[in-house]
């Protein structure tokens, strides 16, 4: 949000220098979110390119503005990874040695679910070689879904719909939901990028407990 205030700001003043700045942080920034596959180091190029802009922005004494939009963007991201809240619930809510089930895109996939911790009996459904439906069937007593796999996954040239599974299992209902704090209001950070990355730091969790 600081950066977006910053290039408004430079686009009312038309200077070409701040064109200059923009015309490489804006495309570079658009190729990106048109990517797949991202890894930090790609955005290293941005934020001295912000920074920039930002710094024209408060020396022209736009201080307040600037600082009431680094404040809302504090206030909108800023709180416990919700990964980490759903297992502080877990340890509050489930007794120690339950079969908590969860899904993974690949062994090792720990981004849509809690730490693994050894308070619980952990099981995963790897979506490669694993049929949801089957292992919601399983013996697991608790299910921690991610709303990246609610939707249709692909994996190994099949389409699963991990939601349709869900349903037939009547004997799950959910618990307690993990979201982040935009999505209150309607807004849903993981829908507005196509690289995958980008959405592993917000990941909404519900909590699904056998009846």
């Amino acid at each position: 949000l600081p950066a977006l205030a910053a290039l408004i700001y430079a686009a009312t003043r038309r200077a070409r220098a701040d064109y200059l700045v923009a015309g490489f942080a804006l495309p570079y920034f658009a190729l990106l979110l048109s990517t797949n596959w991202l890894v930090v180091r790609y955005f290293v190029p941005l934020p001295p390119l912000t920074a920039i802009l930002i710094g024209r922005m408060l020396s022209a004494g736009l201080v307040a503005p600037a600082s009431l939009v680094r404040a809302i963007t504090v206030a909108a991201l800023r709180g416990p990874d919700l990964r980490d809240q759903a297992l502080q619930w877990l340890l509050v809510n489930v007794p120690p040695g339950t079969a908590i089930g969860v899904l993974q895109a690949y062994d090792g996939d720990v981004y849509f679910h809690p730490p693994a911790i050894a308070h619980f009996k952990w099981s995963a459904c790897l979506l490669r070689s694993c049929d949801p439906a089957q292992f919601f069937a399983s013996p697991v007593a608790v299910l921690v879904i991610a709303d990246e796999y609610l939707d249709e996954v692909g994996a190994q040239g099949r389409r699963m719909s991990v939601a349709r599974a869900l349903g037939e299992q009547s004997m799950f209902v959910p618990v307690r939901r993990f979201a982040p704090k935009l999505a209150r209001f309607g807004y849903h950070v993981a829908m507005q990028f196509s690289a995958s990355d980008l959405r592993h730091p917000l990941p909404a969790l519900s909590i699904y407990r056998r009846r």
